[in-house]
């Protein structure tokens, strides 16, 4: 008997229901190839940003808590020194900066991987004409950006303090 609605269309009825399906499977994959470029975008340019920041930042960090913590002593002895908290305050900003680095890294890194589920799955989403959603994205992206924000102040607090201290000794 077959299917009664297939049967029941006229030539020109299953022709341009022929020609809708295949309109309508060009606009999905034209939606798919113009997500599938911005997930592209996405990716390239997510990794670079994330990767010379995180690069950038631990590599002030740590010289700044590697130099000063090398050679404080040869510009001021510490046997002399006063306001030695000021110093210990500064090491103790440039180690947090360093640890927060390293969750922040971890943690953009895990974000990064969701991202890209998210992207997949609302990709396949829009293929099969359901809705899509960036809400996770929202909730995930806070956390790496806390953290980037906390090390930046804790190296800039470590960076004022040091310098504070190599003033005060002076």
């Amino acid at each position: 008997m077959g299917n009664s609605v297939q049967e029941d269309l006229s030539y020109e009825e299953k022709l341009a229901q022929y020609e809708y399906e295949q309109e309508d499977y060009k606009r999905k994959m034209a939606l798919y190839e113009a997500s599938h470029k911005n997930w592209e975008i996405l990716n390239d340019g997510q990794a670079d940003q994330e990767k010379h920041f995180d690069k950038t930042s631990l590599s002030i960090a740590a010289g700044s808590f590697g130099i000063s913590f090398a050679f404080i002593d040869k510009v001021i002895p510490l046997a002399e020194a006063v306001y030695r908290p000021v110093l210990a305050a500064a090491w103790a900003l440039f180690g947090f900066c360093l640890l927060i680095l390293l969750v922040g890294y971890r943690a953009s890194s895990m974000t990064f991987r969701l991202m890209c589920e998210e992207e997949k799955r609302n990709l396949e989403n829009l293929y099969a004409d359901k809705p899509v959603s960036y809400k996770e994205r929202r909730t995930f992206l806070n956390f790496p950006e806390t953290c980037n924000n906390l090390a930046l102040i804790a190296n800039a607090g470590g960076i004022v303090c040091l310098i504070l201290f190599v003033f005060l000794n002076f």
